[in-house]
């Protein structure tokens, strides 16, 4: 599971070569009943979240791809493919790091690229403030579950596509959120443009996405620390690494261990049709 397992669609390759300042990490996952090994090529000295992004990338696509082989083994088969981006209209939610990191990406950007992109977000923004959405995207922990529910759903109507999506495909796909990664579906994809009990969206058996955020630690919040993907630019200079200097080594080991607490109890619960 190493960081060119993206490239070689085989979750069970190990053995990056060390660099300078990198340690070879090995990683041992049980994905519905498969054991996978492979090895995390990580800084050896204190690191980042963000900076650890690629290895969790990696663990996440992992895990994709051992769900989209059972699915296809029990008979079904996923409907998601380029030029479909129905989904990329819906509420992302984004982790701390991967707003940072997304901020970086559009910084990096040559003009008039980067104010094209920063304009699509600053209108995002005008459309979920003019909707009356913001406070409750922005601060859940102050709303009841009640007043929350039906914000999914309202965002969607909006129809504000992701400001990376270009031509119904994503314009940053290496960099794209574990969220992203994560949602597919095996219905009809034309089902995705208004979401219904029609949409047999995948149940992963492991969530990445989710411990990603917890990385970033819960406090004493009624929910997992992540900010909409369209708002990430709004919140991203306020967003900070906690305070604990931690080794990349240590941060995947936590990582791993959100990892593991998102699994079904029933790993018969995970979607394999």
């Amino acid at each position: 599971m190493s960081n060119d397992t993206a490239n070689t669609g085989d979750p069970s390759v190990a053995g990056v070569p060390e660099g300078d300042g990198h340690t070879i990490v090995p990683v041992t996952l049980t994905i519905l009943g498969a054991k996978v090994t492979g090895a995390a090529r990580v800084p050896s000295g204190v690191s980042s979240v963000k900076e650890m992004l690629p290895a969790f990338r990696v663990v996440a696509d992992a895990v994709v791809l051992l769900t989209e082989r059972s699915i296809n083994q029990h008979g079904g088969k996923l409907s998601c493919e380029k030029g479909c981006g129905a989904c990329c209209r819906q509420l992302v939610p984004v982790a701390h790091a991967e707003a940072r990191r997304l901020a970086e990406v559009i910084d990096a950007m040559p003009e008039p690229r980067r104010s094209t992109l920063r304009d699509r977000f600053t209108d995002a923004v005008r459309r979920v403030r003019d909707a009356g959405l913001f406070a409750r995207l922005s601060d859940p922990d102050a709303f009841e579950a009640d007043e929350l529910r039906a914000v999914p759903m309202q965002y969607f109507r909006l129809g504000i596509a992701c400001p990376f999506l270009e031509d119904e495909s994503c314009s940053i796909y290496a960099e794209r959120p574990l969220a992203c990664r994560e949602y597919l579906v095996t219905s009809p994809a034309a089902f995705c443009a208004s979401p219904d009990e029609r949409v047999a969206a995948v149940r992963m058996p492991l969530k990445s996405s989710e411990a990603l955020a917890r990385l970033d630690g819960t406090h004493d919040a009624r929910y997992v620390k992540r900010v909409p993907l369209t708002l990430s630019l709004v919140f991203s200079a306020s967003i900070h690494e906690p305070d604990e200097a931690r080794t990349g080594a240590a941060i995947l080991q936590e990582f791993l261990d959100h990892l593991e607490r998102t699994r079904p109890v029933n790993e018969d619960d995970a979607d394999r049709s």
